[in-house]
């Protein structure tokens, strides 16, 4: 698993400049916008997508099928793909906090609290309810690999706004952390059961 993991890294590093512009394009934004908690999910999100792509590279590439041949369980192969996602929200959300904090001494607007504990809840949301799901979708045929992008947005989206417009300005906060507790809890929950789901898709196509 740990040649995976490091493949992965690789994949993802080699894009390094493309992501450092946007990095800073969406750090220009907040400052400008003077709202620095946007980076909190803008950043990690940005990153931890990376981590469906590389399943999408994975499909048409062609590694897919000759993975299957590795010295490694059909189950490690997967759960390397949701332990990558893992680390990049750990990196990603240090990386975001520290230019939160950087965008907020520049604007000269103290950390909010309150919006940085609903912004790392919609970020779980999007985690658990997005990344989630799109990383399953995309073993499945490489064609699905789209759908899966569309669902890792649109899904969170759909949770966020439901939110918004039927909860109290009073209960807000408590509802959106009790969803993104429940949305980590999606996340294990598939982590888990993708092995079993992937094998089932790969013995149908043979």
């Amino acid at each position: 698993m740990k040649g995976l993991l490091r493949k992965d890294l690789q994949l993802i590093w080699a894009s390094w400049p493309i992501l450092l512009m946007i990095l800073i394009g969406g750090t220009a934004i907040s400052i400008y916008v003077k709202e620095p908690t946007m980076d909190i999910c803008f950043v990690t999100l940005l990153l931890v997508f990376q981590t469906v792509a590389t399943v999408m590279n994975d499909q048409t590439s062609g590694w897919y099928p000759w993975e299957l041949s590795l010295p490694v369980s059909r189950k490690n192969m997967i759960y390397e793909k949701y332990i990558l996602a893992m680390l990049i929200l750990a990196f990603g959300l240090i990386l975001a906090l520290a230019i939160y904090y950087g965008v907020s001494a520049i604007t000269n607007i103290a950390p909010d609290r309150f919006s940085l504990e609903i912004n790392l809840s919609i970020l779980l949301i999007f985690f658990g309810c997005g990344v989630a799901p799109a990383i399953l979708l995309s073993f499945y045929k490489k064609e699905t690999g789209p759908i899966a992008m569309i669902v890792a947005a649109l899904l969170p989206i759909a949770i966020i706004l439901i939110i918004m417009n039927t909860v109290s300005d009073a209960n807000i906060k408590e509802v959106f952390m009790g969803i993104g507790a429940i949305s980590m809890l999606i996340y294990f929950t598939l982590m888990f059961l993708s092995p079993k789901i992937v094998t089932n898709w790969l013995d149908r196509s043979l």
